[in-house]
């Protein structure tokens, strides 16, 4: 029999399949070959396809930018964040020259404690910093990106308040760490006592670092930039008040200087939220 005559045969067995909803391409010399419905054949001859298949078209991508507008908006995100930082280390520094006027002894003491609840608290704010790349790969994903980033967010909290009781439970061992270095036992006892105040700030601080990541991440450092300042006049007129007296305030000495710090944090989360 000739191919002309078995046509209409071919012709009905390929209707009654693809009725059935098989995906069928035919060859050029009559031949039929299984095809996927996502990826069809790219064959010279005609292609049967279901009714429910619709055309793949191709994606749009915008252009990629060059080097020039990549270091604009690098130095655009970054140069408000470094002035953050470095208004950061002007508020430590006013710390110091306020109680620095209490004394040696109490100087010495407070950088005892500084420096151990410095380590604690970058180490711990470096864990959780880790959510500011998460955010940005979802918001570069050009998909919907506000469940995950508002996941991400919500799991980094947490993550800080976890970690920062574990942190103040280190804080809270500086007495034994500075009998056993050899302090001297005076220096240790107020260094003690500033530390056990000081380490509230620890839950608020991290909170606050991930908050700063968050706006940083949907572009908007200056936000960072601003709260910071406002918390360095904040942190002044605390330690002016707690530290000797002023406002109404009690005086109380070195410990003031914690108390300074504690308000600050609380302050600055509330300017976040």
């Amino acid at each position: 029999m000739s191919l002309r005559g078995q046509a209409p045969r071919w012709a009905r067995l390929t209707s009654t399949l693809v009725a059935q909803g098989t995906h069928f391409a035919t060859f050029g010399t009559g031949t039929a070959a299984r095809a996927s419905p996502r990826c069809p054949p790219r064959l010279s001859g005609p292609a049967v396809f279901s009714r429910n298949q619709e055309p793949v078209r191709p994606v749009a991508h915008p252009p990629t930018p060059g080097w020039q507008a990549e270091t604009r908006e690098t130095l655009r995100l970054a140069g408000p964040l470094a002035l953050a930082n470095l208004l950061q280390m002007l508020t430590y520094a006013i710390d110091v020259v306020f109680i620095a006027r209490l004394g040696a002894d109490q100087l010495a003491a407070s950088a005892l404690a500084v420096a151990l609840f410095g380590l604690v608290l970058w180490s711990l704010q470096s864990l959780t910093g880790a959510v500011a790349p998460i955010m940005a790969a979802e918001l570069g994903a050009r998909g919907p990106a506000l469940r995950p980033v508002r996941r991400a967010m919500r799991m980094a909290l947490w993550l800080a308040l976890v970690v920062s009781l574990g942190g103040m439970g280190v804080c809270a061992l500086l007495g034994p760490l500075m009998r056993a270095t050899g302090q001297q036992p005076h220096i240790a006892a107020m260094a003690t006592g500033y530390m056990n105040v000081l380490l509230w700030s620890a839950p608020l601080m991290i909170v606050a670092g991930v908050l700063r990541n968050f706006v940083a991440t949907l572009g908007r450092p200056v936000f960072a930039t601003m709260i910071t300042a406002l918390g360095i006049g904040v942190n002044a007129l605390g330690n002016w008040a707690f530290i000797y007296g002023r406002l109404g305030a009690p005086e109380m000495g070195l410990p003031g200087a914690a108390v300074a710090t504690f308000l600050t944090s609380v302050a600055v989360v509330a300017m976040y939220a």
